[in-house]
């Protein structure tokens, strides 16, 4: 029985794995607009007692409040896309990212993404506009930052 289990589960994380990117390299250090570092504090309503009053809805999320934001230079970028290169592949099960760095493009629309949890050091890699071939999403890496990594980004927003 618990080998039967053990199946499904790695059958089952098979998908998961297989919907994302490989490596970074889809991810490019194009000319943007600007790029903005974002900070979150996220309010967990899941772990906090509700009103005795009230009933809590399952359906409710988590409540992220943005604490920090800032322009980042252009040797900040480089050096960020440099680190990501290094990424691993590893990722914990974890939906808190805190930290959020948008690339603008002319148009001030968002072109891609990172998303960071500065408590399991996930890292999401997240470019727009990108076709997925058989069901595989050429465009999303899901990985683990380096401490090297996480310190730069700590002390980015430290400044």
């Amino acid at each position: 029985m618990k080998s039967f289990f053990c199946i499904i589960l790695f059958y089952s994380s098979s998908f998961v794995v297989a919907q994302q990117s490989i490596d970074t390299n889809f991810f490019k250090n194009q000319e943007f607009e600007k790029v903005v570092l974002s900070k979150y504090t996220i309010k967990s309503k899941t772990l906090s007692i509700p009103p005795i009053n009230q009933e809590k809805s399952i359906e409710e999320k988590d409540e992220k409040i943005k604490t920090y934001e800032r322009t980042l230079t252009k040797r900040e970028i480089c050096k960020i896309f440099k680190r990501i290169r290094k990424a691993e592949k590893t990722h914990a099960s974890d939906v808190n990212y805190d930290i959020k760095i948008s690339f603008f493009n002319k148009n001030n629309a968002i072109s891609q993404e990172i998303e960071i949890s500065s408590f399991t050091q996930n890292i999401i890699l997240k470019t727009e506009n990108c076709k997925k071939t058989n069901n595989i999403n050429p465009c999303l890496y899901l990985g683990s930052i380096n401490k090297k990594f996480n310190r730069y980004i700590q002390k980015m927003l430290s400044k």
